[in-house]
Parts: C-alpha cells; sequence; structure tokens
C-alpha cells in the first residue's frame, strides 16, 4: 500500500497533480475502510514539514544525482520566481526520500512517466542519465519503450526512443 501511494506521489511530480488525483480517486474507490485507515497511517511525516526544511532535503538528495547543477538552478529558476526552485527541491525532498521505492526503481517510473508524456526531452534525457548510473539495463530502458507505446503511444515512444539513443551515443563517447 505504502508502495501505491509512494507511485501516486512520484507520479503527481511527472505528470500533474490533476493526473495523480484521479489515480488517488480510482485507488481510493478499489479500497475498503481498512485499507484507507492504513492509507492514512502510512502517510510520510516529511510532507509536514517547513518548506525550508523540505527544499533543504530535497536539495541534498538531488545533489547526489548532480551536485554541480544544484546551484545553478536556484540561481536560474530564482530569476524567474524565488520560491519556484524551493517548492520544486521541497516536493523532490518529500517523494525521492521516501524508502518504500529505490532511487533505481523510482528513476525507471520517472523515465517511464516522462517518456509517456513526450513533452520533456531535457528531463527524460536526464534522467535516462541517472537511470544508468543507478544501474538499469538499456535492456531495461527497451522494456520501458515498449510499455510507453502500449499505453502512451508509438509517436510518444518514438520521442523517448530518440532521447535515449541521444543518451547512449553520448555515453559511448565519454567512455
Amino acid at each position: 500500500l505504502t508502495e501505491v501511494e509512494d507511485l501516486v506521489i512520484h507520479s503527481a511530480s511527472y505528470v500533474g497533480f490533476a493526473f495523480a488525483g484521479e489515480a488517488i480517486a480510482v485507488l481510493q474507490s478499489q479500497l475498503d475502510a481498512d485499507d484507507r485507515l492504513r492509507l492514512a497511517a502510512s502517510i510520510d511525516q516529511r510532507s509536514s514539514l517547513p518548506l525550508a526544511q523540505r527544499f533543504v532535503q530535497g536539495a541534498a538528495l538531488y545533489a547526489i544525482f548532480d551536485a554541480r547543477r544544484v546551484p545553478q538552478q536556484l540561481a536560474f529558476y530564482s530569476d524567474v520566481s524565488p520560491d519556484y526552485y524551493r517548492y520544486v527541491m521541497g516536493t523532490f525532498g518529500c517523494t525521492f526520500g521516501r524508502e518504500s521505492f529505490t532511487v533505481r526503481e523510482r528513476e525507471i517510473v520517472t523515465v517511464a512517466m516522462l517518456a509517456a508524456m513526450a513533452s520533456a526531452p531535457r528531463q527524460l534525457a536526464f534522467h535516462v542519465r541517472v537511470a544508468l548510473e543507478q544501474g538499469v539495463q538499456r535492456e531495461e530502458l527497451a522494456e520501458v519503450l515498449l510499455h510507453t507505446q502500449l499505453y502512451a503511444g508509438l509517436p510518444a515512444a518514438n520521442n523517448a526512443a530518440t532521447t535515449m539513443r541521444e543518451v547512449f551515443s553520448q555515453e559511448a563517447q565519454q567512455a
């Protein structure tokens, strides 16, 4: 149940709260009263921390993947909105800091969602790199493409395949 909850929360970060809200509604309709009580009891306390503390935790977790960009991103997004990046990192800290999925598992889910969205190629490329660094194999990413094609359509899968191919090519050149 906690894994399902985490998946919905993680999904909201990438496809938006409207879609995640729909998933929560379907989930709740399938649970009986006892399961709903366990779901409510499993809510992670990080989400109730003050934003400043969630931001620090999120930035620390993100730095594991891309430490050099944390200060650059803060400066870049602060030009747009001083609070935007803090909220993004706060959400990241609440989601990626949960223990029900490993970072490797979260990266597979993230790549799948970004591939299905077909509207975030730069984020997809970043997460494909992180997935590879977390030990996800190219063959596993190919399986993600097959699922993307099945559930989001061939155009989304083709766009994701193009992005993945570019990442694989860059990785090969750096090796």
